[in-house]
C-alpha cells in the first residue's frame, strides 16, 4: 500500500515537473476578458516590433497614490510588461515624481 502510494506521488511528481518545463519553453498569454482590455492591436503590435534599438520608457507613478492611481499604475505596467514580452528592447521603470532628485540613483 505504502509503495503505491509513493509511486504515485512520484509519477504526480514527474507529471508536474514536465508540464512546468513545457510551459518555459512555449509562452502564450491568453485575455480572458470580454473586452480583450489586454490583447495588443495589430498597430501596437506592429509599432512594437519595430523598435530595433533599446527603448527606454519612463513612467512618473511611483510613490504613494489614491486608489484610482494605484490602479492606473498596474494597467500601466501590465500594457508595458505586454510590449516587453512581445520585444525585449523595450525597456522601462517606474519613478517617483516627488522624490528628491538629489537622493534619487
Amino acid at each position: 500500500m505504502k509503495q503505491k502510494q509513493a509511486k504515485q506521488i512520484a509519477i504526480t511528481l514527474v507529471l508536474l515537473i514536465v508540464i512546468n518545463v513545457l510551459g518555459n519553453l512555449v509562452f502564450k498569454r491568453f485575455d480572458l476578458t470580454a473586452d480583450h482590455r489586454y490583447t495588443l492591436s495589430a498597430t501596437s503590435m506592429t509599432i512594437v516590433d519595430k523598435a530595433k534599438e533599446p527603448l527606454y520608457i519612463d513612467v512618473y507613478l511611483e510613490g504613494s497614490f489614491p486608489g484610482e492611481f494605484k490602479k492606473l499604475q498596474s494597467e500601466t505596467q501590465q500594457l508595458l510588461e505586454e510590449f516587453k514580452a512581445k520585444n525585449s528592447n523595450i525597456i522601462f521603470q517606474f519613478i517617483n515624481p516627488l522624490e528628491d532628485e538629489n537622493t534619487s540613483e
